[in-house]
């Protein structure tokens, strides 16, 4: 009885995992990078267009982003991680554990990247022009996609934090502008 439901729960999961049920077919993502932009209240209430610099991971091109040649890990067989099978009969479960061998890559370089030593990325200037629409706030998230950094061979998005910051005086309340000026005695004419 023991060997029967080990085979039914062997078949099943072996052939969730042929099927691409587990993590096989999982489609590949960067995440997202984020920077913080100071915006006036000035800028917010008028909604203003703003240029932004920011550095970001970008492909290698000499690579084309792969670090160099590859060679796909012998003892992985280029998954990057390892199934483990624990325990006997009706109890058995299979663990995934990184691959020693490659640390989890599913691959180890044969002839490493000169320009970026196998980084698969380069640091690189990048200018973007946004508007800030008119009544943008403090802590206000700006989602921008494909221009955050490359990872896993893919472009991450960027993700804009608004930080309000006062102005000549002027403050910000909802999307109401309110200017602070304080009167002495001797603003005030007496009649």
């Amino acid at each position: 009885s023991d060997v029967c439901s080990s085979d039914l729960f062997e078949d099943m999961f072996g052939e969730m995992f042929r099927q691409g049920g587990g993590f096989q077919n999982r489609k590949r993502s960067a995440p997202d990078k984020v920077i913080d932009i100071d915006v006036s209240v000035v800028e917010s209430y008028k909604s203003v267009n703003k240029t932004i610099n920011y550095m970001r991971k970008g492909k290698c091109d000499t690579c084309n982003g792969n670090g160099g040649e590859r060679k796909t890990c012998d003892q992985c067989k280029g998954n990057g991680v390892i199934n483990q099978q624990v325990g006997n009969g009706f109890f058995q479960q299979i663990f995934q554990t990184p691959c020693n061998a490659c640390n989890g890559k599913g691959y180890s370089y044969t002839k490493v990247c000169h320009d970026c030593s196998g980084a698969t990325t380069k640091n690189i200037m990048e200018t973007l022009q946004i508007n800030i629409p008119h009544g943008a706030d403090d802590g206000q998230f700006f989602r921008v996609a494909g221009k955050g950094d490359f990872v896993n061979g893919v472009y991450g998005n960027l993700v804009i934090r608004v930080r309000m910051v006062s102005e000549n005086n002027f403050e910000k309340s909802g999307d109401d502008l309110i200017y602070n000026y304080y009167f002495g005695m001797k603003d005030i004419a007496l009649n």
